[in-house]
């Protein structure tokens, strides 16, 4: 049984051999038959259905037709790289500048192109530690803000797997990964804290297949080791230990993995070996603040200055640190506190008759600058530190804090010494109207080069 009906199987004298047919493109699309000495017939009866096309007739048809089509394209694609070309070399078209109005659709939105910066200058992070145990629940605003989120902290349970504290902070952490379609570019991560004291390779080893279990299980975009006080013995095994954690996931290039870094860092006996961490580690997150203790008063985070002691003791020689050490301060994120220090017992006479900030103190507690915020009505700023600050003498108190000037200082600081972001402790003191964290959105930059700009 052939497939064609039997119209096709049985010839009669309007059918043509695939050999006599010939398409001839004139305006009615005509067909003629090579033999001259055969009558041409008609195409069409008057009062009948056109003649149905045999395969040779449908396959030449659809070939003129993708022809046809092909040279239309190509002929559509010059004229559009043409017009590109004229618009992003030649000058021929006036660019928009920023005081334009908006353009509702340009080009590039249609296609991705290459611009003209090298693809090594991102905006920069802008990362968020999202604390499971506290009463804020991240909003949306906040999570369109932020590059990263980063929820801590998970813990190892008895059967050496990651878990949560308790219900409370398990529902916090399913909020958030149901919510997170609303800001679809927003990386989620979970924090994990690595006490030092394993003595064999496979508590390590359980350990890294808990955290792979976890970031897979729950389609989380990486994780952030706080392993900031190692032993002497653990320190080599730190590198081992990211290296064995990167390699552990099916695509390693793919996960994320930052590290946490001590603010002081610089002043530790026993340092971790951050040139050998940072083959595997995409960033450091380093927490840049708390610097002083309950025995002397000072802002959480001064970016530069110190006195006695504790000269140098501020985010400027943090950032130096890492920098100089690294050679890569695209991978560093300087931590910002959005909570202020409260000093309590504070002496009456400075330490230094020039600065009234410094002084002699007994007792600290940290405030969270959503309650902060009613109840300044003066402060002072500090113009070495560039931070701000309360002096009560009547109370014997002095609060030491970030507010939005403090914070665009720091962002300038951040561009001029090519940083690669910023990391802030945590989301949930910001206030209501999420100001701290607006400036910080506000001054986002783009890191244009990954040099050290310092003098190491």
């Amino acid at each position: 049984m052939n497939f064609y009906s039997d119209y096709h199987e049985e010839r009669n004298e309007f059918q043509r051999e695939p050999f006599d047919i010939f398409w001839e493109t004139n305006s009615h699309g005509l067909l003629s038959i090579k033999d001259c000495n055969r009558p041409m017939r008609p195409l069409y009866r008057r009062g009948a259905s056109p003649l149905p096309m045999n395969r040779r007739q449908r396959k030449i048809s659809f070939l003129n037709s993708c022809l046809v089509g092909a040279g239309i394209g190509f002929f559509l694609f010059v004229i559009f790289i043409s017009g590109w070309y004229l618009y992003r070399h030649m000058g021929f078209i006036e660019k928009p500048n920023s005081t334009s109005p908006p353009i509702l659709m340009s080009v590039d939105s249609l296609f991705k192109v290459p611009d003209d910066k090298p693809a090594h200058n991102p905006q920069n992070r802008i990362v968020g530690y999202y604390k499971a145990w506290d009463s804020q629940v991240i909003t949306e605003y906040q999570m369109s803000k932020l590059t990263h989120v980063i929820f801590k902290y998970l813990v190892m349970n008895s059967n050496q797997t990651l878990a949560f504290k308790n219900n409370l902070e398990e529902m916090k952490f399913f909020d958030l990964m149901k919510r997170r379609s609303q800001s679809p570019e927003l990386k989620i991560m979970v924090s994990i804290e690595i006490t030092g004291g394993r003595k064999k390779e496979e508590d390590f080893n359980t350990v890294i297949k808990s955290i792979v279990s976890f970031i897979l299980n729950h389609q989380l975009d990486g994780v952030d080791i706080d392993w900031r006080y190692p032993t002497p013995v653990d320190i080599p095994r730190q590198v081992d230990f990211v290296k064995s954690l990167r390699e552990a996931f099916p695509n390693p290039q793919s996960y994320i993995i930052s590290m946490t870094a001590s603010g002081l860092e610089w002043k530790y006996k026993y340092r971790i070996k951050l040139k050998e961490l940072l083959v595997h580690v995409d960033f450091f997150n380093v927490l840049s603040f708390d610097y002083y203790t309950s025995s002397i008063t000072g802002p959480p985070a001064p970016l530069f200055s110190g006195v006695g002691e504790y000269r140098g003791y501020n985010v400027d020689r943090t950032m130096k640190y890492f920098a100089c050490e690294t050679g890569a301060p695209g991978k560093l994120n300087m931590g910002v506190p959005f909570y202020g220090t409260l000093w309590r017992n504070v002496g009456a006479s400075p330490i230094d008759n020039l600065d009234e900030m410094w002084r002699v103190a007994n007792g600290t507690s940290h405030i969270p600058w959503r309650l902060l915020k009613k109840g300044i009505l003066k402060a002072s700023w500090n113009k070495n530190a560039m931070t701000p600050y309360v002096w009560n003498a009547k109370h014997k108190t002095l609060l030491g804090f970030e507010n939005q000037k403090s914070l665009e200082k720091k962002m300038v600081y951040a561009k001029k010494k090519n940083l690669g972001g910023i990391v802030i402790e945590s989301i949930g003191g910001d206030d209501n109207e999420n100001s701290l964290l607006a400036v910080i959105a506000e001054q986002r930059f783009i890191v244009e080069r990954n040099d050290v700009n310092f003098k190491c």
